[in-house]
This record gives structure tokens, C-alpha cells and sequence, in this order.
């Protein structure tokens, strides 16, 4: 019996370092990039790219409820606040906050906006286009996954 039990903590040990070890392997990535943009961001923890679709992102733990979404569209000769007017006049009463930034050596515009959820989002002009990256969360989850979220839009960059 007593050479029965070394024998099991070595197998033990040998069956369950690998696992441990290859966890690593099923982490999401830290950064993802949108190769036709030239865009990359870092993914707020928890979070992870929707089928591995770049421009889709969801929190692991309420993906129903909290995504995360990339898109453009051509300018169509208009400057980034003029963009951004056009975008919010329809919905006014639902923006919390308006503010002026720059993202990755191109100008931006972070919004707020609580409804029955909450919406992070920044609207960048990036030559002729309008880049748009936005988080919506449920509105009570905005004070506690906020500051993740906004560290994720300051930290998109462009090649």
C-alpha cells in the first residue's frame, strides 16, 4: 500500500500538469484585430470574439446581454461631428455624455447613452470612413464593467 500512493500522486501529477498547462491554449486572445480596417483593440477581461467573427465580441459571462459591436461606413463628405449629430438626433434624450478624444492618431467622439441598457461607443474618422465601436451592456452593469470597457476603446490602434 505505502508504494501504491507515490505511484498515484505521480500519475496524478503527470495526468494533471498537462491540463493545467494546455488551459492556457483556450484562453481568448488579449488583442484581436479587423484586418480590413487595420484595426486592432485590446478585449476588455471576460470578453471574447462571437465565433470568430473580429467584429463581434460578447462577454462570456451575459453574452445575451452584453456585446460588443465594430462596423463602418463611407464619410459621405461629412466631418466627424456632423456624423455623430446625424447619428444621435433621433435618440437625444437617451445621451448621458459627449466627448471629444483622439484614437489612434485619428479624431474621435465617445458617447454614453442609457435606455433600457447602457451604450459605450466611439466614433472615429478615419480618412474617408466613419469607424463606429461600441459596447452595450445592461445599464446596472455599465458603473462596474465601464472603466474596462473605455480602456478597451482608448486602446485601438490602426497599422
Amino acid at each position: 500500500m505505502q508504494t501504491t500512493l507515490p505511484l498515484i500522486c505521480r500519475l496524478l501529477i503527470i495526468l494533471v500538469i498537462p491540463l493545467v498547462a494546455g488551459c492556457g491554449g483556450f484562453n481568448a486572445p488579449s488583442t484581436i484585430e479587423v484586418k480590413d480596417l487595420g484595426l486592432s483593440l485590446k478585449i476588455p477581461p471576460g470578453w471574447r470574439m462571437e465565433r470568430g467573427n473580429s467584429r463581434m465580441l460578447v462577454d462570456s459571462r451575459n453574452p445575451e446581454n452584453h456585446f460588443g459591436l465594430i462596423d463602418d461606413c463611407p464619410s459621405a463628405g461629412k466631418n466627424l461631428n456632423s456624423y455623430v449629430d446625424d447619428m444621435t438626433r433621433m435618440d437625444a434624450a437617451g445621451l448621458r455624455s459627449r466627448q471629444a478624444l483622439t484614437i489612434g492618431g485619428y479624431p474621435a467622439i465617445e458617447l454614453v447613452s442609457e435606455a433600457d441598457f447602457a451604450l459605450l461607443e466611439v466614433f472615429i474618422q478615419k480618412d474617408n470612413r466613419m469607424i463606429r465601436v461600441s459596447y452595450r451592456v445592461e445599464k446596472e452593469a455599465l458603473p462596474i464593467q465601464g472603466p474596462a470597457l473605455r480602456k478597451s476603446l482608448l486602446s485601438i490602434r490602426f497599422q
